[in-house]
């Protein structure tokens, strides 16, 4: 890529994208966004990113209009002769599900990928996406980074003695898995009866937790009704302490309340998604220097690798 590099800011990650463009020595774009009484918006490039290799910074949770601003944004580099336009997507909503849906069920993954394709981007790169892969079925090309190196950072600058990885369930038990092989020890694995789609009761364990320190792992928190559960099942079953790491903080519904009242000592959460409310036991690292690092792989032509 041989324009002169640019980072747009989107609304909802205005201050990860100020970071990543401080990793990377450069200014954000100055960009307006009108919003109409009927709800509509109008972003609005404020100065020139002419044959320049944007970076658009945006997650697409919930609202929607979050990825109607990066779409619109994207509309608005192409029509102002960018050389290319890399979405930077920290968090990509609408992918937890699309593995498990049946026939007659919109994929909402892939229709926002192709979206994206008509309104102009030229590659995507996102953080932690799994179980989804887009990049198996995608004419966009990906760069999926991942969180592994910066939680196992901050684990050992805790200090702890006898540590072990827990999943909440069977579908996250790899990326415990994963961190045990890392760090030398072993893993756990809370069983869960999932009566609604996001609410779960977790009720057996594999594994034994007793006199450890244990590090429950998930990618995406949303109500935190598994991960809370599954903290009061391995304390009871005479584990030390628990804490959890995640790298998307959706937290829906009453999770900081939830958050609050669990036995949790803390939750280390990455700066993909703003929180809504302080918590002291819900602690933030931010991911700007792996995604400048991957923004300056890129402009240097050089292969990203994930993280």
């Amino acid at each position: 890529m041989a324009g002169e590099l640019k980072i747009i800011p989107c609304s909802c990650t205005l201050g990860l994208a100020r970071r990543i463009a401080e990793y990377c020595g450069v200014e954000p774009v100055k960009v307006s966004v009108t919003r109409f009484s009927d709800g509509e918006m109008q972003p609005v490039l404020k100065e020139s990113i002419y044959l320049s290799d944007v970076y658009i910074i945006q997650s697409t949770h919930p609202p929607s209009e979050n990825f109607h601003e990066l779409l619109l944004l994207t509309d608005a580099a192409k029509r102002a002769s960018a050389s290319s336009v890399v979405a930077v997507i920290p968090y990509f909503g609408y992918t937890r599900r699309d593995n498990l849906l049946q026939e007659s069920t919109g994929l909402a993954a892939k229709l926002h990928i192709r979206l994206l394709a008509v309104a102009g981007v030229d590659r995507v790169i996102c953080l932690d996406m799994y179980p989804f892969l887009p990049e198996r079925s995608s004419e966009i090309p990906f760069d999926h980074l991942n969180s592994t190196g910066l939680f196992a950072s901050l684990i050992n600058k805790l200090g702890l003695d006898c540590i072990a990885f827990g999943a909440t369930d069977n579908e996250e038990a790899a990326l415990a898995e994963h961190y045990a092989k890392l760090f030398n020890t072993n893993y756990i694995v809370c069983n869960k009866h999932k009566p609604k789609s996001d609410d779960a009761d977790t009720s057996q364990i594999v594994g034994n937790p007793e006199g450890q320190n244990i590090i429950l792992t998930c990618n995406v928190v949303a109500t935190a009704g598994s991960i809370c559960a599954a903290a009061e099942i391995v304390m009871d079953k005479g584990a030390k302490s628990v804490r959890a790491i995640a790298t998307h903080a959706l937290l829906s519904g009453d999770a900081y309340e939830r958050i609050e009242r669990s036995v949790l000592r803390e939750l280390f959460v990455t700066d993909t998604i703003q929180l809504k409310q302080v918590s002291e036991k819900i602690k933030v690292i931010s991911t700007a220097e792996i995604f400048a690092d991957a923004i300056m792989c890129l402009k240097a032509n050089n292969p990203v690798t994930p993280n």
